[in-house]
């Protein structure tokens, strides 16, 4: 019997008397690994790229992959140096891009994730991360330029016009002084919204506005509103910003059954420095806005918003 040889690992296995020899690859390895990785096991996830690199060393979405899996543990330089290098593997890699810069993001590295999916965008045009670059911009106090970009992802998307990026835009439009703008986005929004949860949240979102624009109809238009509304989070927001709800019981609130601890703690606070803000105690409602953020649950909008609610609070 003749033996033919693979790089490789190999594997050999008898059926009916025969040998076979069955390659194990750097692709199968890769493949593994993501298999583990939305199993559950991003250990052995990093192991299988690690084995699909040393057969592949020029493999970039191994180094992508086992990146993700590091960044995902926290070993924050091995991730960094597995993006770096899949990108100088591949320099129009979009996906190493990206992952680049949310863990800048996470580090703290604001205008660094701002230039890597600024990248991303300039070699595709992938609506994600306009939506990324936005929300640091806004960290950063670059209201129109976040404007920009919400207004870049409406014109991508407006086959399908999505409400909740009116209600994004608005919420943006409305800091950057731009409050009859907003309430345009939101009456946009509520034109194209799909399901009554939607709608809830572009009217929770106007009643803000209204209510800074000094505007009368706001309170008793979201009383009306809220009346018809199942309870539940909305219902209770409604109740909370009319000033039916205490603080302390509010904050008790989760805003949905899956959001963990951190999550809803960023947006009770934001909601409660709101209220605040709309009764005129600036300084409660600035330290509600700083409790927000502290919550570190970056991927909320609450957490952009808080963000930008404090630039205007504390600019000269």
């Amino acid at each position: 019997m003749s033996l033919i040889r693979f790089s490789g690992l190999t594997l050999l296995v008898i059926m009916a008397g025969v040998t076979v020899i069955a390659q194990t690859t750097a692709v199968d390895f890769n493949s593994q690994g993501i298999t583990k990785a939305n199993g559950g096991d991003p250990r052995g996830s990093i192991a299988d790229y690690t084995k699909a690199i040393t057969l592949d060393p020029s493999f970039v979405s191994a180094f992508t992959n086992r990146g993700s899996a590091y960044a995902a543990f926290g070993e924050n330089a091995k991730a960094m140096a597995d993006f770096d290098h899949a990108i100088s593997l591949k320099p129009d890699d979009w996906n190493a891009f990206s992952y680049r810069g949310e863990l800048k993001q996470k580090l703290g590295d604001l205008d660094g994730a701002i230039a890597d999916f600024s990248r991303v965008i300039a070699i595709v045009p992938w609506s994600d991360e306009y939506w990324k670059r936005a929300r640091i911009r806004m960290i950063k106090g670059q209201l129109r330029a976040a404007c920009a970009d919400y207004t870049q992802m409406i014109r991508q998307d407006e086959r399908e016009l999505n409400a909740g990026l009116f209600q994004l835009r608005g919420m943006v439009r409305h800091m950057s002084g731009n409050s009859p703008g907003a309430l345009a986005d939101f009456e946009a929004g509520l034109a194209c919204a799909k399901n009554d949860d939607d709608r809830a949240a572009i009217q929770l979102a106007r009643y803000l506005v209204l209510k800074q624009s000094s505007r009368p109809e706001a309170a008793p238009e979201l009383a009306k509103l809220a009346g018809s509304w199942p309870e539940g989070w909305n219902k209770t927001l409604a109740q909370f910003l009319l000033g039916e709800v205490p603080d302390a019981d509010f904050l008790k609130v989760a805003p949905d059954e899956d959001k963990e601890a951190q999550r809803s703690q960023c947006i009770t606070h934001y909601y409660a420095g709101m209220r605040h803000l709309l009764a005129g105690e600036k300084g409660t409602a600035l330290a509600y806005f700083k409790k927000s953020v502290a919550t570190s649950a970056d991927w909320d909008n609450e957490f952009a918003w808080s963000h930008g609610e404090i630039f205007l609070l504390t600019r000269p």
